[in-house]
């Protein structure tokens, strides 16, 4: 690594090695991209429409026909040779009388050329848009790295500070050698943090040439504070789920959403398997996610509480997607006439958990379903052993002993197949969240979580930069 460095400094230009003393790389920003925005700016269909008015316009004057007649006069003398007088004087008229070509073949030539000139400059973007993304996952993946050996590095600091103290205390337990390793760890992670702060400005000097104006300021996000960078680098409270409905689905390319899910931390994604679900894109996520992320399907239909004969055909087209299980987001408690029905809904609810429990295409795969935090416990008693995971929804709320309060009859039942569902919107920023979620955690003794909903995810305290993919749906 410290060769790649010398070398990379070797080959500055004299006038910026002069300058370098008086550079702290450790106060350099730290930046996240706006990738989306910049993706648009690529595509600017605007800026095609320039470019290529201008290239057409090159490319008529070149099949301008020219219909005026030229006359050239002209005087020659001869001069003979020195045995022979032979001089004489001739005088004459050059007409010139053009002959056009055909005008539709012309025409035909000419838009052959745009065509050329039009997909030339699609590839060129769309090979733009593909380094630029590719350029882009790895700027992320190094940001990554970067957050997480800062907090590396915080952990050291205090090991030191702790080393130094027992040295000051003249404890027995310090130990020279281990205090001389942790300096040497610590270190060996502020060049790490070094190089990679290398790496991010290189890989922003990149994306920089794809972009119209060539600067990337326009395009780039401060991560303003290390108490940010730190939240970050943190290691999530308990097991993460979240709910991602059709249109946010499609909206993301595959590979986007699978490294926002993991840098999320979220173990495992709820997908809408409704009508409006791309299912070509379904099945290649599937593939790509493989055993990295837990995908089940999530099912929100209420006519699924009576329909058997729709429940069967959708377990009919389940079975040629490799999903991990199946999640029920059926609402009877949101029909119109719950308040004096809800004993015949709960019991059509029962009974569809029985038929689901049944079906084949389970055997071998979870069962999970949502449910709001009001089903009389009979009504709970009767459920819980039917699945393996209760979303329990206490949403509208950011009081941890309101929560509490409100899912008490589920942890009574059965604490371990309890998943508390939060409302993303519900929060002001993702620190808010995660100190919610930790202290939730330790109010409750559950250790599971969900997320409602990837949208309100992006839209709320994710960040648009985040993905490059941006939907209206929840």
């Amino acid at each position: 690594m410290l060769e790649g460095y010398t070398g990379y400094e070797e080959n500055l230009p004299a006038s910026m090695k002069k300058e370098l003393g008086k550079i702290n790389a450790a106060l350099l920003p730290v930046f996240n991209v706006d990738i989306e925005k910049m993706r648009k700016a690529i595509e600017d269909p605007a800026l095609r429409s320039r470019i290529l008015a201008h290239q057409e316009a090159s490319v008529s004057l070149g099949y301008k026909s020219d219909y005026n007649i030229r006359f050239a006069p002209y005087v020659r003398y001869y001069l003979g040779d020195a045995t022979k007088f032979s001089d004489y004087f001739s005088f004459g008229v050059l007409v010139n009388v053009p002959l056009p070509p055909g005008k539709d073949k012309t025409e035909k030539v000419k838009e052959t050329e745009y065509d050329y000139l039009k997909s030339s400059y699609d590839r060129t973007v769309r090979d733009s848009v593909h380094d630029v993304l590719n350029t882009y996952y790895e700027y992320s993946y190094k940001l990554d790295d970067l957050v997480k050996f800062l907090f590396q590095k915080e952990e050291l600091l205090e090991r030191l500070r702790k080393e130094l103290v027992r040295f000051d205390f003249r404890d027995p337990s310090f130990s020279a050698r281990e205090t001389l390793a942790i300096y040497a760890q610590y270190l060996d992670t502020d060049f790490e943090i070094l190089h990679i702060k290398q790496l991010l400005y290189l890989h922003l000097a990149f994306l920089a040439k794809y972009v119209p104006e060539f600067s990337i300021t326009p395009y780039v996000i401060p991560v303003n504070t290390e108490k940010d960078i730190k939240m970050n680098a943190k290691q999530r409270s308990g097991e993460r789920s979240l709910y991602i409905w059709s249109e946010a689905f499609n909206s993301i390319e595959n590979e986007s959403l699978l490294w926002f899910l993991k840098t999320k931390s979220i173990k495992h994604a709820l997908i809408s398997f409704g009508k409006k679900t791309d299912r070509k894109k379904l099945a290649e996520f599937l593939k790509l996610a493989g055993g990295t992320v837990s995908v089940e399907a999530l099912l929100g239909d209420n006519g699924l509480l009576s329909d058997r004969e729709k429940l069967q055909e959708t377990f009919a087209e389940l079975s040629s997607y490799q999903f991990q299980g199946l999640h029920l987001d059926v609402e009877p408690h949101t029909l119109a006439d719950w308040k004096t029905q809800s004993a015949k809904y709960l019991n059509q609810y029962i009974e569809m958990l029985k038929t689901v429990v049944a079906n084949p295409w389970m055997k071998g795969r979870v069962l999970s379903i949502s449910i709001p935090v009001f089903y009389p416990e009979e009504a709970l008693k009767q459920i819980f052993p039917l699945v393996d995971t209760v979303y329990v929804m206490p949403y509208e709320t950011k009081n941890p002993d309101t929560v509490a309060q409100r899912i008490k009859e589920e942890i009574g039942i059965d604490r371990t197949k309890i998943v508390i569902a939060l409302r993303v919107k519900d929060f002001e920023s993702e620190l808010e969240l995660e100190n919610f979620i930790s202290t939730l955690q330790n109010r409750t003794g559950v250790s599971s979580f969900a997320l409602h909903s990837l949208t309100e995810y992006l839209e709320n305290i994710g960040g648009s930069h985040e993905i490059e993919g941006k939907t209206n749906i929840h």
